[in-house]
């Protein structure tokens, strides 16, 4: 999918959507969830238009997200965490960053991204909240699969993401700091139904 309001035109950037999870606590597929009168992963598509001209679908199950018209990245080790997906989309990337959006977060604001690519390296970019590290809001350089502490993940199956990206030397933006309209809000996830009523009930639009 391709999209018209791209705001960083001069990165090479796609966008993939991270549909992964088993959804197991939720007991059905989450992204499918609504929330504000749309679904989850409508949501997230939504933010992805705003920042990359390509946007891909990382799951597990393409039958459940067929309609959602993207086209779909199967993760490399399913069951096996998040690390799967980010794997096997940087694997197929046509660019030089990806920027990754995980489906459950839908107060996810477009400035969080303009903070990251504000902060590109040649390490992967992750976003850091009040509650610390949120590894899944990240932009990671196609690159990093070359390096060693990537290869040597993959050669142990160790998908352990923090412990990737501590040996990766992430950078880390501390969204609490880089936006002056930071909200707690922005970084809630669903995990549960429970969840999903809770933050319907709380709910504020963030500022983009």
């Amino acid at each position: 999918m391709t999209s018209p309001t791209t705001r960083h035109p001069k990165i090479n950037l796609s966008a993939v959507i991270l549909a992964g999870g088993n959804s197991t606590r939720f007991g059905a597929p989450k992204a499918l969830a609504i929330f504000n009168g749309k679904s989850l992963l409508e949501i997230a598509i939504s933010l992805a238009q705003q920042i990359a001209p390509k946007i891909q679908l990382s799951c597990n199950d393409v039958n459940v997200y067929s309609r959602a018209g993207l086209p779909v990245i199967r993760d490399a080790n399913p069951g096996t965490g998040p690390l799967a997906g980010i794997t096997a989309a940087l694997e197929i990337a046509e660019t030089d960053w990806v920027a990754f959006i995980p489906c459950d977060m839908p107060l996810l604001s477009r400035s969080v991204y303009d903070a990251l690519l504000a902060n590109l390296a040649e390490t992967p970019v992750v976003a850091t909240s009040h509650r610390g590290k949120e590894p899944l809001v990240s932009v990671w350089p196609v690159s990093a699969l070359s390096r060693q502490p990537f290869r040597d993940a993959l050669a142990e199956e160790n998908f352990a993401l923090h412990q990737l990206l501590s040996a990766l030397d992430a950078t880390f933006v501390d969204m609490t700091v880089a936006l002056p309209d930071y909200r707690t809000q922005l970084f809630t996830n669903i995990n549960t139904p429970s969840d999903l009523a809770e933050i319907a009930a709380n709910f504020q639009q963030p500022n983009s």
